[in-house]
């Protein structure tokens, strides 16, 4: 078993503690991952996103955020979400079960705001990446609908949506 990580939130002078976090060099969706808590999670705190770093024992093992986001229904409806826009482990700390330390937190802090959000999370993530499969047996199933192409880098994104009430 893993050591248990401890939540902390991040606030715009945390940046200092992750601005070289490093989610690894060999896939781009990891080193789109360590730009995204130096360079736009100062951004995204300040539009209503919640950040948690996660630390063992002084050093920050890996972060999970939650934000809102919209969702286009196949009736065209368009529904608020709460969404993970990032999550990730440092480099050193990956293969030890962090990962679905930081998965379980951020999908508690999702369930503890059913009764003023949403009851969907969705999330993102690279079709190559290998760990939508860890997302699948989290509870995540594939939704087309959240599917997402990020035009100007473009990069296309796999959907993925959990129903907090059935979880």
């Amino acid at each position: 078993m893993s050591a248990i990580l401890s939540p902390i939130n991040f606030l715009p002078g945390s940046l200092d503690f992750v601005r070289d976090f490093d989610c690894g060099k060999t896939h781009d969706h990891q080193i789109e991952l360590s730009d995204w808590i130096a360079k736009e999670s100062v951004h995204a705190l300040a539009n209503g996103t919640s950040i948690w770093l996660y630390k063992i024992q002084e050093e920050i093992a890996g972060f999970g955020a939650l934000g809102l986001g919209e969702l286009e229904l196949d009736t065209g409806e368009i529904v608020e979400v709460q969404n993970i826009p990032a999550l990730a482990v440092h480099v050193r700390h990956q293969g030890q079960g962090f990962f679905h330390q930081i998965v379980d937190h951020v999908i508690e802090q999702a369930k503890s705001r059913i009764n003023i959000s949403s009851p969907l999370l969705t999330l993102e993530v690279r079709p190559e990446n290998f760990i939508k499969e860890s997302y699948r047996k989290k509870g995540f199933d594939y939704c087309p609908g959240a599917d997402y192409f990020d035009k100007q880098r473009n990069i296309a994104y796999l959907g993925m949506i959990m129903n907090l009430r059935r979880k």
